[in-house]
C-alpha cells in the first residue's frame, strides 16, 4: 500500500515509469520505508534493459543524496 500511495500521490517518493502517458512498468522509491518496489509488466523489455542506466543515472544519485550506503528492491508475485 506504501507504493501505490507513492504513485497516487499521497505518500512521499518518487516514480520513475517508461511512459508517461501511457505507463506499463514503473520503480518506485518509497521515502517511509526506504525501499524501492518494481511494479507493471515483467516483460517490458525496452522497460528492463534501460535499468541499468536508470540505477546508474537516478538511483544512485537520490540515495547519495540522502547518504544512504545501500539500497533494498522489492517484487511482489
Amino acid at each position: 500500500m506504501m507504493f501505490a500511495g507513492v504513485v497516487v500521490g499521497n505518500n512521499p517518493g518518487e516514480v520513475w515509469v517508461d511512459n508517461n502517458l501511457n505507463p506499463s512498468s514503473a520503480l518506485v522509491w518509497s521515502s517511509g520505508l526506504g525501499a524501492f518496489h518494481f511494479m507493471g509488466s515483467a516483460r517490458n523489455n525496452c522497460f528492463n534493459q534501460s535499468i541499468e542506466m536508470l540505477i546508474e543515472n537516478e538511483i544512485i544519485p537520490l540515495l547519495r543524496s540522502k547518504d544512504r550506503n545501500d539500497f533494498e528492491f522489492s517484487i511482489c508475485l
